[in-house]
């Protein structure tokens, strides 16, 4: 999933972005907020959580992180399509005519196919470009998909 991904915001920044997470973790000395992240304090976070303002939050090693529904209509603002890996329970926020989400269910592999008995997943690896390979309507681009 998280490859698809890339490779979409990648090969069309313009039309693509990923939301930037917010998390109340001290950011490293690399990192700058609004870049990465947006880092917040706990009780900001724990607020905004309380006024139904984010799409999904989780802890992780001590740190709270989520997905803001103001940084995706932010993505919509600037006339691109929002990209994201959710959990199935946040299409229940997000089935709405404000998102109108195009929603891609992608399912683990079967064990039979798991082997790699005919070398496919090491052609895979060692190709890179996946255009033609995924397709989307985007709002307001009649039968727009990437070039191949």
């Amino acid at each position: 999933r998280r490859h698809i991904k890339n490779t979409l915001i990648a090969s069309h920044p313009e039309s693509y972005a990923y939301p930037i997470p917010h998390t109340t973790r001290q950011p490293r000395k690399e990192e700058e907020n609004g870049k990465n992240y947006y880092f917040v304090s706990h009780d900001e976070m724990m607020a905004d959580i309380a006024a139904n303002e984010y799409l999904e939050y989780g802890t992780h090693e001590d740190a709270m992180y989520g997905t803001k529904l103001e940084t995706i209509r932010k993505i919509h603002n600037e006339g691109r399509m929002a990209i994201l890996d959710v959990e199935p329970q946040a299409l229940k926020i997000l089935r709405t005519a404000e998102f109108a989400p195009h929603v891609v269910f992608i399912a683990a592999p079967s064990l039979q196919n798991m082997a790699d008995y005919d070398g496919s997943l090491e052609r895979l690896a060692k190709e890179s470009d996946f255009s033609g390979v995924i397709c989307c309507c985007v709002p307001g681009r009649s039968n727009w998909h990437p070039d191949p």
